[in-house]
Order: structure tokens, then C-alpha cells, then sequence
């Protein structure tokens, strides 16, 4: 989750306080009214409702819908403090995807923010799937929980902070795994469990689609249950290993496990950079490239706009801006896994070589693009913060 506040936004002279944030608690989710809607996002938080800002900041979060504009009809949900959920807060807000977030772009935040979508025959919905297991200590009642995810740092987030809680650690890399709402139910199944270990649950466990497509909790899980076999006593406490399948159809993933006696292991997200927020440099342009840019393309940022696959109502919009070349600009720096490289291929297929030149030299001082706040032409909030 991140608010990009540009540069002009707040009055110079001005201080002030905003927040943001993403829930915890399912119950702050909409209720959802169709079997074919699906929550896409988390629950988030940012305002407060009171400030007016003098350009539009720009709220960003993880959604889980491939291919929005054919396979989903996308709903953006608010609620202002005090009231009720509001279907369509994307006729008051300007709405950006792209594969991986959706862009607010507004000059006032609205509180509370969810993003639903409701599904065509072909939606595919971007899930993650991850295991669970505790500390093997014991050769009785060791129990394995497979989550299924909404695909973002935030469900994870808080699926981690709950095993914490129960002493549980992550086993394995999140496995991303596309759901598909015409094929069916999931299947997971049990297999290849090393033989000093017996399966107290049933190997294979189906769970139907409505389940996991309209749970509003975002992160449904399912528990195998192990003991150790009465057949071999004399090896003591051993290792557990088995592999997880997960089905849906004939597409199937799968995810090896194992887990030693008297060890904690070793978290495989810590050789995930893409999980470490960086607090420390967020921009990818300095203000000096930024601002030759921004002059640059003055005359031309709509056609910077579509190669970049930013929507039509978010371009008119923008013409109703006075600096529409520096929104379009923020978006792109919203777009978490772009790079400066990415905006000089853009800069290519749109004919604009005399940019190049500029965007590499800002490469070559420094190879992530990036400043420090303190002399970033912009404010940004690039929290992980939940309540």
C-alpha cells in the first residue's frame, strides 16, 4: 500500500497528518451480493476525509484480478467515516490497473477503500498458496495449515502475523496460483509422506469454488494432521516430508515440504527483495531528470499516457489538470516493479529517442533510479501498516 502526495499538492507553509493503513479484521469488508463477486483487495484505510489537496494525490494497493477490462467488472468500494459501504466510489475516484495494483487518483481521500469484482465465465482470479507448520517437538499431533491467499503483501501479512501468534512458520515460497471461475473446485492432496510419519487427515481435501471465490476473510485454510508411526519406534523423533498438490482440473502445483526436529526454519521470504519495503529510497527519478522530462513530453504526455496502458477516463481526467505531464509521471512512479530501464523502452516505442540519452545517464548514477525523500520532488507514504 502507498500514497504518492506530488510535490504542491499541500500549500507550502502547510503541515499535514494523513494516514494509511489495511485491516486486519474481516468484518470491516463489504458484504458482497453476487455469487460471482470476489474480493480483489484489502480493506484500506487512508484520509482523513478532510484535507483537500491542490493536485491529485494517487492511493495504491494490491488486486487480484486478471485481465480487469475482460474478465472482471471492477467495482471500487468507499465508505466514508460513520456510514455504510458505497458501491461505485470509482465514479467519484479516478481508477488505474494493471496487472498487479490498482491506482486511486482523486484530490481528497475517502477513509475506506476495497476493490470487488464480479466475474465473467473466463475470470481468473490471482491467488497465492502458502503452508504452514509449527515447531516439531513432539510425535504426536503435528498439524500443517495450507492457506489459500488473495495474491498481496497485505493477505500475507496478515496470515503471518496470525500463525506468529500460534507459534507456525512459513515453509515454503508463496506459490502464486491462478484460480479460474469456469473450472471447478480446488483439490488438495497429501502425497509422498515419508513413511515414520502417518496422515491423521484424509490425503486429498476438495473445496468448492463459491468457497474460496466469495470469502470475504481473503485467506481460507485447510489442516493435515500427522503422527508419528507406531511401526518404527526406535528412530525417535524424525523429520516430516510430503508434498502438497493443489488441482483445479488438470492444472496442478506443487509444493514440497519438510520439516526438522528442534528447528525453526529458515524464512523464504528473507531472499525476496520484492518483500522488503524500502523506506529508505523510494523514487526511481531525481528531481532534476523528473523535471526535464515533465517539460519534455508537456505537449505530448497523452501519447506517454498510452503506451504506458493508462485508460481513457484516466486521460481525460488529467486534461482537466494544470501539470497532467507530472500525474502521468506519478503513476508510473506508483507502478511498484517498474524501473527506469522500463520508462526508456516506453520512451523508445513512442519515438521520443531524444530522451534516452537523459533516463541512461540517470541509470548510470544510480542503477535502482531512485533518491531519498528528503530530496524527492514528491511525498510518499510507503507503509505497510495495519489496524
Amino acid at each position: 500500500i502507498s500514497l504518492l502526495v506530488p510535490e504542491g499538492a499541500i500549500a507550502q507553509g502547510t503541515t499535514e497528518e494523513l494516514f494509511l493503513a489495511s485491516s486486519t479484521d474481516i468484518s470491516e469488508n463489504p458484504r458482497l451480493i453476487n455469487t460471482r463477486d470476489s474480493i480483489l483487495s484489502a480493506t484500506v484505510f487512508a484520509g482523513p476525509p478532510s484535507v483537500k489537496f491542490l493536485k491529485p494525490v494517487i492511493l495504491s494497493f494490491d488486486q487480484a484480478a486478471f485481465k480487469t477490462e475482460i474478465d472482471w467488472t471492477t467495482s471500487l468500494y468507499t465508505q466514508a467515516p460513520n456510514s455504510d459501504w458505497k458501491i461505485g466510489g470509482d465514479r467519484e475516484n479516478i481508477v488505474h490497473f494493471d496487472s498487479k495494483s490498482c491506482y486511486v487518483i482523486n484530490d481528497h481521500l475517502q477513509f475506506k477503500y476495497c476493490l470487488v469484482g464480479k466475474a465473467t465465465s473466463s475470470a481468473i482470479k490471482s491467488c497465492q498458496c502458502v503452508v504452514f507448520g509449527g515447531y516439531l517437538k513432539s510425535p504426536s499431533n503435528y498439524s500443517l495449515r495450507v492457506y489459500i491467499l488473495n495474491n498481496n503483501r497485505d493477505a500475507l501479512a496478515r496470515t503471518m502475523g496470525d500463525e506468529m501468534k500460534m507459534g507456525g512458520f512459513l515453509l515454503n515460497t508463496p506459490l502464486k496460483l491462478p484460480i479460474k471461475f469456469d473450472q471447478g473446485a480446488i483439490k488438495l492432496t497429501l502425497a509422498d509422506l515419508c513413511p515414520e510419519w502417518t496422515n491423521r487427515s484424509q490425503d486429498a481435501i476438495e473445496i468448492p469454488l463459491d468457497r474460496l471465490w466469495n470469502d470475504t476473510s481473503g485467506n481460507f485454510h485447510m489442516s493435515f494432521n500427522f503422527e508419528a508411526s507406531p511401526l518404527i519406534p526406535s528412530l525417535g523423533l524424525t523429520p516430516i516430508s510430503a508434498e502438497v498438490t493443489i488441482s483445479q482440473l488438470d492444472h496442478q502445483h506443487k509444493i514440497p515440504f519438510a520439516i526438522k526436529p528442534h528447528e525453526i526454519p529458515a524464512c523464504p521470504l528473507l531472499a525476496q527483495n520484492s518483500w522488503i519495503y524500502n523506506t529508505g529510497r523510494v523514487f526511481k527519478l531525481s528531481p532534476f531528470t523528473r523535471s526535464r522530462v515533465a517539460a519534455a513530453v508537456s505537449e505530448s504526455w497523452t501519447k506517454l499516457a498510452k503506451a504506458m496502458g493508462i485508460e481513457k477516463s484516466v486521460i481525460d481526467y488529467l486534461k482537466k489538470q494544470t501539470h497532467p505531464a507530472d500525474s502521468v509521471l506519478d503513476i508510473w512512479e506508483c507502478r511498484t516493479h517498474n524501473e527506469p530501464m522500463d520508462l526508456i523502452k516506453i520512451f523508445k516505442s513512442i519515438n521520443r529517442n531524444d530522451l534516452i540519452p537523459l533516463l541512461e545517464s540517470e541509470v548510470a548514477r544510480s542503477p535502482y533510479g531512485a533518491t531519498s525523500p528528503a530530496t524527492s520532488p514528491s511525498t510518499s507514504c510507503q507503509l505497510s501498516s495495519t489496524c
